[in-house]
């Protein structure tokens, strides 16, 4: 697998997760939009529990866990067996992954549409990204990967210990059916719109663009 898909792939993980919460049931029609209501401190609890929930498993490589966690149709696109083996070829490679989260900054409002609810997150964490061996050797590809994911002035590279440190300011959409409690993830990144456009609609993307 070529390095700049693995790294996609490991990367957009990164913020992917899951977890139970209470909510109500709303019937929509097929090209309604609508305003799911709760307490705005409510869901940014059950989201700050969500990413820390997530960040603990990924970091102690329950890819598994991982996975549970993650916006099903996400699979649609690449396979769970492909998503584990992709993380233990990072590894297998050389790089070691360790992420923490600080705080979610705000939330959008909650869109209803067809049978899901979305809702955009934004959310400040950091990175501490050890490499040897393969990845060593990409060292300059690896910079330019994470300037372009996170900003130049949010990555910093130490040449004695041969790893990055990267502050993380990001947002993900969790999504959620509507007759069900469990809230999934998926990272939102504008150098990934295209593969947004085929999980997400397009009428919930323009709403929480911005």
């Amino acid at each position: 697998m070529k390095l700049n898909l693995l790294l996609t792939i490991g990367l957009s993980a990164l913020i992917s997760c899951g977890t139970q919460g209470q909510d109500k049931n709303t019937t929509l029609d097929k090209d309604e939009t609508a305003v799911y209501n709760k307490d705005n401190n409510d869901l940014k609890s059950e989201f700050t529990t969500d990413i820390s929930n997530y960040l603990d498993a990924f970091n102690k490589g329950d890819w598994d866990g991982v996975i549970n966690m993650t916006y099903p149709k996400l699979f649609d696109l690449i396979t769970k067996e492909q998503m584990i083996q992709t993380f233990n070829q990072m590894e297998e490679m050389g790089m070691e992954m360790k992420t923490d989260f600080d705080k979610i900054e705000k939330i959008s409002k909650v869109i209803n549409y067809e049978n899901s609810k979305f809702c955009r997150v934004y959310y400040n964490g950091g990175l501490t990204i050890k490499i040897s061996g393969v990845m060593l050797k990409n060292k300059e590809q690896l910079k330019q990967s994470f300037i372009g994911a996170y900003g130049l002035d949010n990555v910093k590279y130490d040449d004695t210990n041969n790893k990055f440190d990267i502050n993380a300011k990001k947002s993900m959409i969790a999504i959620s059916n509507i007759d069900s409690n469990k809230w999934t993830y998926i990272e939102y990144n504008d150098q990934q719109d295209e593969v947004l456009k085929q999980l997400i609609p397009e009428k919930v993307l323009e709403q929480i663009a911005n």
